[in-house]
């Protein structure tokens, strides 16, 4: 089929379809190019930050140590220190329900931590 080529000086494949539709040997784009490599420059640099390649006992832990368990843990350690002096007010043995329901803040506080639950 490349035998009968009947453009020569083209930069094609030499395979023809309908006696003019032709297959040619073009290079991709600059753009396009700078964006493959960059992409797998960026997964490269992402798989050496962060854990990301499961390995035969656990994976690999990346450099700079981060995990989002570890996130959600600073995340919930947050969220109970703001918690904190409404649960001890609860939590404090000689609390009452009346009580409770007395104080507006701690009322306010126990209504919407039952709708989180």
């Amino acid at each position: 089929m490349s035998e009968n080529n009947p453009f020569p000086n083209e930069s094609n494949t030499g395979h023809f379809w309908d006696d003019s539709l032709r297959e040619l040997t073009n290079d991709p784009p600059g753009w396009w190019r700078i964006g493959f490599h960059a992409s797998w420059l960026w997964c490269l640099v992402y798989f050496v930050l962060y854990p990301a390649i499961p390995t035969l006992d656990g994976y690999s832990k990346g450099t700079m140590g981060w995990t989002a368990v570890g996130e959600y843990k600073e995340d919930l350690a947050s969220i109970d220190k703001v918690r904190q002096k409404w649960e001890d007010k609860i939590n404090n043995p000689n609390t009452t329900s009346a009580m409770i329901i007395a104080d507006d803040e701690l009322r306010n506080y126990t209504v919407r931590s039952a709708k989180v639950l």
